[in-house]
């Protein structure tokens, strides 16, 4: 029960007079409310039919335009029904961007109404690849006697990740083998993937550069006991050359300019410093994971089956790009990396989107992701683009390089510095080439369709005129503009091979060369 006392006065009655009665509107203005509440549902309801209506009169369109953004590249008006082989222009490229829409924007994107894409494929440029592709083709066929069937060809500018030319293969309408696009097939690289061995080797070490003086000699390495130095058909169990030559200590620039195999396996088992184990698995790892960073979205990876799905522990001869598979997309992708100073833009196919009129996505040029330091990259660049260091016959001077029958160097053109890297399988069953400078990169493949078939032909005579001539037309017109060296790097002594080697080597190798700034003699 409650205390019986008076509440306290702000809970007590009041005795002021009630709020006054608040009159209703007159009938006139209620009127005028309902009138003008109406009118406004109608607006409301008309604007969203409106809306409604045209969101279903746009038709579902899909239509992809040259880097220009003006001229149709390709236009499906009935994006629900695959168009099989009817793929008119760049069929390859084509499909490639048509995956990226999907994966971007779903299975089923096309429904959302008319889409406006333009790509980053350059018109001029994919009409030269094409041609070169189609004019090579019966030169690989008659030196291969109809092993070689395929080619690929592809061109990235460096700074941008754009892709700016791509051709996936021979016929797109081969009712065989035609829609296999090998620019985005697993393939063995062969010896092209050697400038990585050396990335991994000076990035992790304080002891090497240019001059370093590397050994090229049979001998016991990893996975080669080599206490057989016969050919492997004859029971041999040692690490080979191609040209089964041995010309022992050399300079790191011959080692790579020259394509040495020795070299190279030493170099990229050797690339982690605390790893002594006999089999050197960390070293290899961090040489194919290295690879992986640089651009190979894909990975760079052995594999245990034919079908290429499972993966396993690589070897040395994942070195020599035997073994190990990669796409040409991420290859080149990691080489326009090393060509960018060693730092990684994303590689892309599409500018911009356009959605019924309004703007999807719009490219912008995206910050790079220094993988390897400035000091490696120029180095291994100033290496590829020695032609004094590379083993391809032909001669150069300071702006450009002989043009005749027998001559394969191309690494000046107009003043231009280009890296040339030709590349072929242990079992010679496929060959590509790349080449870059500090504006674009290119890389071309050649093998046959199941690549189950050896070329038994010389693999720069089938690449080199695809790699040269989308390179120069690339650069045709442009003001050079060539790797600045890094304030960083160092000018020693170098080891100097005097010995004549190769097919187009030139000797004396330099007194003094490059090395990184971290380096300690």
């Amino acid at each position: 029960m409650y205390p019986t006392q008076e509440p306290p006065e702000s809970l007590q009655p009041t005795t002021e007079t009630p709020l006054q009665h608040v009159s209703a509107p007159p009938k006139k203005t209620r009127r005028y409310i309902l009138v003008l509440a109406a009118i406004l549902v109608v607006i409301a309801g008309l604007a969203l039919y409106l809306l409604l209506s045209h969101k279903q009169s746009v038709k579902p369109l899909v239509t992809l335009y040259y880097s220009d953004g003006k001229t149709v590249l390709w236009r499906n008006e009935n994006p629900a029904v695959e168009p099989g082989t009817n793929i008119p222009n760049a069929p390859y490229f084509v499909d490639l961007v048509r995956t990226e829409l999907r994966a971007k924007y779903g299975d089923h994107y096309y429904e959302q109404g008319a889409w406006a894409v333009t790509t980053t494929l350059d018109a001029k440029l994919q009409a030269t690849a094409e041609k070169l592709i189609a004019d090579n083709l019966p030169s690989i066929t008659s030196r291969t006697h109809g092993t070689a069937d395929e080619e690929a060809l592809l061109l990235q500018d460096v700074q941008s990740g754009q892709i700016k030319a791509l051709v996936g293969g021979v016929d797109y309408k081969d009712k065989d083998h035609g829609q296999i696009n090998y620019a985005v097939t697993l393939l063995a690289p062969g010896s092209s993937i050697k400038p990585l061995d050396y990335a991994a080797l000076i990035e992790n070490t304080t002891n090497t550069g240019a001059g370093t003086a590397l050994s090229d000699n049979q001998e016991v390495l990893p996975g080669y006991p080599c206490t057989n130095k016969s050919l492997p058909q004859a029971g041999g169990n040692c690490l080979l050359d191609y040209d089964f030559k041995y010309p022992g200590t050399m300079p790191l620039r011959y080692a790579l300019g020259g394509s040495r195999n020795v070299p190279a396996v030493r170099a990229m088992l050797n690339s982690d410093p605390k790893d002594t184990s006999p089999d050197r698995f960390d070293s290899i790892n961090g040489f194919t994971k290295l690879v992986g960073r640089m651009g190979a979205e894909k990975g760079f990876n052995c594999y245990a089956d034919e079908a290429l799905t499972q993966t396993t522990q690589c070897y040395g001869a994942s070195a020599l790009g035997d073994g190990a598979f990669i796409t040409l997309a991420d290859e080149l992708h990691v080489l326009a990396t090393l060509a960018n100073n060693g730092s990684k833009v994303p590689q892309t196919t599409i500018y911009n989107v356009r959605l019924n009129g309004q703007a999807k996505a719009n490219w912008r040029q995206p910050a790079g992701q220094q993988i390897i330091r400035p000091d490696t990259a120029y180095t291994l660049n100033d290496i590829m683009s020695d032609p004094n260091a590379s083993y391809l016959p032909g001669s150069c001077d300071a702006a450009n390089c002989a043009s005749g029958a027998n001559d394969y160097k191309f690494h000046r053109y107009n003043n231009w510095k280009f890296a040339v890297d030709p590349g072929v399988t242990n079992d010679g069953y496929t060959g590509n080439m790349a080449g870059w400078s500090s504006r674009y990169a290119v890389i071309s493949w050649v093998g046959n369709h199941a690549r189950s078939k050896p070329l038994n032909a010389s693999v720069e005579t089938l690449t080199k005129p695809l790699t040269q001539g989308l390179m120069q037309a690339a650069h045709l017109g442009q003001t050079p503009e060539n790797w600045k060296q890094p304030t960083s790097i160092k000018t020693l002594p170098a080891y100097v091979l005097t010995n004549h080697v190769g097919l187009g080597d030139i000797e004396p190798s330099p007194a003094t060369d490059i090395y990184p700034g971290w380096y300690k003699p």
